[in-house]
């Protein structure tokens, strides 16, 4: 059976700092596999997961036989077939778990650098590759009062998505891309050509349109062309061309990392990740602590059934002032006690004791039989097979007499 909420008390009371340091250590473990998991691209498969996991559970809390054997069997194999599935999205939570010991702004650099990384990434395919595409990087001012049939998409910036979006097979490859710092903010973006008095009409559309919303705002443009795959810079209405992957990857760290933005990294940090993020972080982690208080519920839990003899004291109350006990049979009884090994650890024998009620006893000579009900302090999952001697003998005489 596994353990009684009782039991589960006891198991509490008994716990030492070593256990409670385990306990931490790995419910922080389980808490970002388990985060980075939910994330992963195998979302559907962890919620899967996730739902064999709660049957495990449930199956021991329940004592259920065949199940548990079913996992038991299935167990080794599971861990086997779960390292494959999530061999890259594992090595990545072991990348954030080397970080934790970095100071949130490192870990903001962190997701800015591999967002750069993933820009760059695309840019260079775009033109090794002559596949037109635009770039607007927006910065305090609002692009969107200067768009048309934009896409909004709100959505993470990674290589393979920009790569789709200005496919030649896509509907929004014609239009732009509109970057909001870390976020993908709208596809498929028409800009107007004719803002501003621009000397490019050597240009294409795409490069005056480029250059165009940076002459009416804060923004700049990255453009690939179709016809050379030549990169292009446009910032405030002046186009540079034939930039390489190196400069374009110093006009990035300039955008995403500008000289007096290091104050601001810890307060952005906690306001737009930490907090935006709370009630899942609170739920993984709750989760991970029962996971893991399980385990350790489970590991400290010895089902063996053994049995012992231990001897405890007999103590009498509520005798009445005038009386005396003389010549008791017994001081103490032996008593033959069965249960788990583990109800063994949290049972201690001084501390239970065969208590007899003398009120309303007069003088005179008794014999009384012991049995259960006079044993106290002895936790209800022990049992009590014998009790030796199962009968004291004792006199009460009054104190006057007793000279």
């Amino acid at each position: 059976m596994p353990p009684s909420s009782e039991q589960i008390f006891y198991l509490l009371q008994k716990l030492t700092l070593k256990d409670i340091t385990d306990i931490t250590f790995l419910t922080f473990i389980l808490f970002f596999i388990l985060l980075g998991l939910w994330e992963s691209r195998f979302s559907r498969v962890f919620k899967g997961i996730l739902v064999i996991i709660l049957i495990f559970l449930v199956s021991q809390l329940l004592d259920l036989t065949l199940t548990k054997i079913f996992f038991q069997s299935f167990f080794n194999i599971f861990l086997i077939t779960l390292v494959l599935i999530f061999q890259p999205e594992i090595r990545k939570i072991l990348e954030k778990l080397g970080l934790i010991i970095s100071p949130p702004s490192k870990l903001l650099n962190f997701k800015k650098e591999l967002i750069i990384e993933n820009i760059v990434n695309a840019i260079d395919f775009f033109s090794k590759n002559k596949i037109g595409a635009i770039l607007v990087f927006e910065r305090n001012d609002n692009l969107s009062y200067y768009l048309q049939d934009e896409v909004y998409l709100n959505s993470e910036i990674s290589s393979p998505l920009l790569l789709t979006i200005f496919n030649k097979g896509s509907a929004l490859h014609d239009g732009a891309v509109i970057i909001d710092k870390n976020k993908i903010k709208y596809a498929g973006a028409y800009l107007p050509s004719g803002i501003g008095s621009l000397n490019i009409d050597k240009r294409g559309t795409r490069h005056k349109a480029g250059t165009a919303i940076t002459a009416e705002t804060d923004a700049f443009s990255i453009i690939v062309s179709e016809e050379t795959g030549g990169i292009s810079l446009a910032e405030k209405g002046v186009l540079k061309t034939n930039l390489n992957i190196n400069e374009i990857i110093e006009v990035l760290n300039n955008y995403y990392f500008p000289v007096n933005e290091d104050q601001r990294f810890k307060s952005v940090f906690i306001n737009k990740f930490i907090l935006k993020n709370l009630t899942k972080f609170l739920m993984f982690f709750l989760l991970s602590f029962l996971i893991i208080f399980t385990l350790w519920s489970f590991t400290n839990y010895d089902k063996t059934k053994i049995q012992r003899i231990v001897e405890i004291p007999i103590e009498f109350k509520n005798l009445d002032d005038n009386l005396n006990i003389e010549k008791p049979s017994a001081l103490s009884v032996k008593l033959t006690v069965s249960g788990l090994k583990t109800d063994f650890k949290f049972f201690n024998p001084t501390q239970a004791k065969v208590l007899i009620n003398l009120q309303d006893f007069e003088e005179g000579n008794y014999s009384l039989s012991l049995n259960k009900e006079n044993i106290v302090d002895i936790p209800k999952s022990i049992e009590i097979l014998n009790i030796e001697p199962k009968i004291i003998k004792f006199r009460l005489i009054l104190k006057d007499k007793n000279i």
